[in-house]
């Protein structure tokens, strides 16, 4: 059997170039991710604070403690004031209440389009359930730039709009 193709040597070097074969595509997709992940927090960046002409806070308390105060004084840290709306309730939100919420919340919605708010900054303090209700009843309109409550102060996450949030689909390098 010395003149088969199936040798150990010969196998080794057949393991060798599919390792070589299989690490390519890997490398070309950590370098596209890598991109689209930098791209993505240059444009959060971007979008960071007020960035249109009739933004509007939005403050909801739903589960006990009021943030309002906090809300606020994040707020008054951007150039330009804006007006503070707030959906809340003393106590924790039962599933039976979750429909009388909701509806306040669209009638709110309602109104700020109305008052033709450009951007929306929304601070939640609210049972999981609601947020993603939250996001699927204010997204496909203006702006929604989503804060997170962090070690003691409030920060940027995300934006949701136009279906989908913030640049997590494949656009090209339009940033």
């Amino acid at each position: 059997m010395s003149g088969s193709f199936f040798t150990w040597d010969n196998l080794g070097h057949v393991a060798d170039m599919l390792g070589v074969i299989t690490a390519l595509p890997l490398l070309a997709t950590s370098a596209y991710l890598l991109s689209r992940a930098q791209r993505y927090r240059r444009r959060l960046r971007q979008l960071a604070g007020v960035t249109s002409a009739r933004p509007a806070a939005l403050a909801v308390t739903l589960a006990g403690t009021r943030i309002r105060t906090a809300v606020e004084s994040f707020c008054a840290g951007f150039a330009q004031p804006m007006p503070l709306y707030e959906v809340q309730r003393q106590e924790h939100l039962t599933q039976a209440e979750l429909p009388k919420v909701l509806l306040e919340l669209h009638r709110l919605k309602n109104r700020l389009m109305d008052d033709g708010v450009s951007e929306v900054h929304l601070f939640l303090s609210c049972p999981l359930a609601v947020a993603c209700a939250v996001g699927a009843l204010f997204d496909n309109w203006v702006p929604v730039k989503v804060y997170q409550f962090n070690q003691g102060h409030y920060e940027f996450w995300t934006t949701l709009y136009g279906g989908y949030v913030m640049d997590l689909r494949n656009r090209g390098d339009e940033s």
